[in-house]
């Protein structure tokens, strides 16, 4: 027989909405997530690249990384978000990179592509739940 008390949905949501606003990131709170223009960066970086590679008919343009490619995407990946949402944006726009280019993480492991190539896709839709519902809670 259990003695302690019952803990509900109810009451962890209540205790949730408690809990101070900076533990929860906002867009509103902090300013544009910086995340998005370093996504935009890369994007415009890869377009430039497309652009390019057509005076080249028949080349790949994955084979042909420019410098200022290179910049975007390091830049890219070493942009800490500071939204949910932009958490999973930026996994979006990794997993879209790679697929683009035909690359998967664990490539080559025994079978697990595809376990790998739905990896970031599945962390961005999960992340994307949690900041759904940490916006329920506040409002």
């Amino acid at each position: 027989m259990t003695t302690g008390k019952v803990i509900n949905r109810r009451a962890i949501l209540a205790g949730a909405a408690t809990l101070p606003t900076l533990a929860i990131p906002s867009a509103a709170a902090s300013g544009p997530d910086p995340v998005y223009a370093a996504i935009e960066g890369y994007r415009e970086a890869r377009r430039a690249l497309a652009e390019y590679a057509t005076t080249f008919p028949g080349r790949d343009i994955d084979e042909d990384l420019t410098d200022d490619e290179i910049e975007a995407v390091d830049a890219m990946l070493r942009t800490k978000p500071t939204t949910l949402v932009g958490a999973a944006a930026l996994l979006r726009e990794i997993s879209s990179a790679a697929d683009s280019m035909g690359a998967t993480l664990f490539d080559n492991m025994g079978g697990i592509d595809d376990a790998g190539r739905d990896l970031l896709p599945m962390l961005a839709s999960f992340i994307e739940g949690a900041a759904s519902d940490a916006e329920a809670v506040r409002s």
